[in-house]
């Protein structure tokens, strides 16, 4: 599960079990990863890491109801 802050090294590596458990593609995996990516996400700590968790729940959220 996700805390209230995931570091961009917390959030890749569920994107990998997702991928590694066929749950979505390569496309998505990369699509996710530039979306929590801390260069995208141009706040300071711990901002930044609120931010990931909040964009990385929605993404689990939609991919649970689809």
């Amino acid at each position: 599960l996700v805390s209230p802050e995931v570091t961009q090294q917390m959030a890749v590596a569920v994107i990998e079990r997702l991928l590694e458990s066929e749950y979505i593609s390569i496309g998505e995996a990369k699509l996710m990863i530039s979306a929590i990516n801390r260069e995208v996400l141009a706040l300071q700590v711990p901002l930044r890491d609120e931010l990931r968790s909040r964009i990385l729940v929605a993404m689990l959220r939609s991919l649970k109801y689809n």
